[in-house]
């Protein structure tokens, strides 16, 4: 359950309008200023924020205390160490993410073996290359050095 700031100020005596608009209560206020739905915002003094933090400025607790009043008063089921659980349709989407980043990591890898053996065999064409170059190289002076004295 997400719980709105809308429903804690309620539950703790605020009474909202149904277009959400209310008298902030931190500030004294005459006309609505405050809309509150899922957060809330005071469009006189400014401050917002969700249901945590309406509680714990409502009641001048910290995030935690506060947190831990509306798990109180709203009967909340927290797990603590666990996961939450989570529907088969939550399950099913983590699940093929992770398939699908397992997926890319296995690409990446075959990618980069690919890419050292590409390198090591451009180097061998390479030497390949610079030798054939030099072999090349003598049978051009020879063919010069024989045209020149053939003719």
């Amino acid at each position: 359950m997400h719980l709105t700031a809308r429903q804690a100020a309620e539950k703790y005596g605020l009474a909202i309008r149904k277009n959400g608009m209310v008298c902030c209560p931190f500030h004294r206020d005459k006309h609505p200023s405050m809309k509150i739905d899922k957060n809330y915002h005071c469009f006189a003094c400014g401050i917002g924020g969700d249901a945590i933090d309406y509680v714990s400025r409502m009641f001048g607790l910290t995030q935690y205390q506060a947190a831990k009043k509306l798990i109180d008063d709203f009967s909340l089921m927290v797990e603590h160490g666990r996961k939450m659980a989570l529907s088969a349709k939550e399950k099913e989407k983590i699940i093929r993410a992770r398939q699908e980043n397992e997926r890319i990591i296995r690409i990446k890898k075959r990618f980069g073996r690919w890419c050292s053996e590409s390198i090591g065999l451009l180097r061998n064409c390479i030497d390949e290359i610079r030798q054939a170059g030099i072999l090349l190289t003598d049978k051009a002076q020879n063919q010069i050095f024989t045209d020149d004295y053939t003719s």
